[in-house]
Formats: C-alpha cells, sequence, structure tokens
C-alpha cells in the first residue's frame, strides 16, 4: 500500500525542511510549497491525500490559499499551522470547513500525531 502524500505549505523554509523530514521520516511522502505558485504546481500534477499549511504568509493567507485550491477541485483534508495564537487566526483557520489546526511551536512527534488523526489513521 502506498503511503499517504502530504504537502506542506509554509514560507519559512527552516521550519518547512523540519516539517518535510518529521513526516519522511514517519513513513509519508511528502511535497513541499514555499509560495502560492509552489502549492498550485504541485497540486495540479498530484492532488495529496492531506494539505499541512501555514496560516500566515506573506502572499497569501493559508485559508484563501485552501479555499482557492478547493475551488479549483482540490478535494483533501488541511491542518493549519501558525504560531500566531490571535483569535483570528484561529477563528480563520476554522472557517475552512473540516480543517484542524496544530499550534507552532511543535515536536515532530505531535505533528505526525496531528497528521495520522486528521487523516483518520489513529
Amino acid at each position: 500500500m502506498t503511503p499517504p502524500t502530504i504537502l506542506v505549505i509554509d514560507d519559512e523554509s527552516i521550519i518547512l525542511g523540519v516539517m518535510a523530514s518529521s513526516l519522511r521520516h514517519a513513513g509519508f511522502q511528502v511535497e513541499t510549497a514555499a509560495s502560492v505558485e509552489e502549492a498550485v504546481a504541485v497540486t495540479r500534477r498530484n492532488v495529496p491525500d492531506l494539505i499541512v499549511s501555514d496560516v500566515v504568509m506573506p502572499e497569501l493567507e493559508g485559508p484563501a490559499l485552501i479555499t482557492q485550491l478547493k475551488d479549483a477541485g482540490v478535494a483533501c483534508p488541511v491542518m493549519f499551522t501558525s504560531g500566531d495564537p490571535s483569535f483570528r487566526v484561529m477563528s480563520d483557520s476554522l472557517d475552512v470547513p473540516g480543517a484542524t489546526f496544530l499550534p507552532k511551536p511543535f515536536t515532530p512527534i505531535e505533528l505526525v500525531d496531528a497528521v495520522l488523526e486528521t487523516l483518520g489513521q489513529r
């Protein structure tokens, strides 16, 4: 059985790398995107089983990006992450139906557990 493919979207390269590495180590196939354009390109090639997206990004915030991707036909679960504890960030994240939220900072184990839970594998 092929492991689930996770698309990780974050504009901070170190965080993007750590999340991708943690998920690969746990056995997932991982695609990464550091920008809106990269995320759109990845989803055109292959629709992931899960998108893990930062909420606050410079070009387009995570919830707006996910809405754009869903409008383009990308139908998969979404998990948002953010280090911004504001109510606006939480509210915007939860405006995306079915989305889950993992606050930063988190450990690799917490990330993997949240991904498994979002995928319904835990």
